[in-house]
């Protein structure tokens, strides 16, 4: 009789094994190695699964890129901004874009964005340059004028917009002019009688 720890064992170093070889991807004859360790239906399981980690690390780089452009993108609107002489100190609104075909689509992002600390502009309309009619909607949050934390509002809203499967549009903010002082513009307000 087999003991069933031993075999146990032997099954852990086979898989081992097996994910050893896998991750060799620069082998190509790296199914022919592992058909030895798998059965018929192990194998088509580990080539599916295999399939699907390539298209997740091809995901991964596509995603890579598209947040290095974003960051390139974050620091020229920064750069711009202060060349224009816009306060490096202000508080900006710093409003990030988002589109999609299905507007429930766009409201479930708008409702989770919401709870992660964001205001939610309403949505509109906007009919693109081939006629395409999209529902849009601009999320923001107050920030320093500074890389880092916007790159960081960048990221995690661009993981929320693929989860929830709409368009992550970029962002913008306004030209914050150091000597306008927004007191003037605000109403006076009454004194509390006691």
């Amino acid at each position: 009789m087999v003991n069933k720890k031993v075999l146990g064992e032997q099954h852990a170093d086979t898989r081992l094994d097996v994910e050893n070889v896998a991750t060799d991807s620069s082998d190509p004859n790296v199914f022919y190695k592992i058909e030895q360790y798998l059965s018929a239906e192990e194998l088509m399981s580990f080539k599916k699964a295999l399939s699907e980690q390539q298209i997740s690390t091809e995901n991964l780089l596509l995603e890579q890129k598209a947040v290095a452009e974003q960051r390139a993108e974050t620091y020229s609107i920064i750069e711009e901004l202060l060349e224009d002489g816009s306060d490096p100190n202000a508080l900006y609104e710093i409003e990030h874009h988002f589109s999609a075909k299905d507007f429930k689509l766009l409201e479930k992002a708008a409702i989770v964005a919401f709870k992660l600390g964001y205001e939610v502009h309403d949505a509109e309309e906007l009919e693109i340059e081939d006629g395409t009619v999209l529902m849009c909607c601009d999320v923001y949050r107050d920030s320093a004028l500074n890389a880092e934390l916007i790159d960081k509002q960048v990221v995690q809203l661009m993981m929320l917009t693929e989860k929830t499967g709409i368009n992550y549009d970029g962002w913008g903010t306004f030209f914050e002019d150091h000597n306008y002082d927004d007191a003037e513009e605000k109403d006076v307000e009454p004194k509390a009688l006691h």
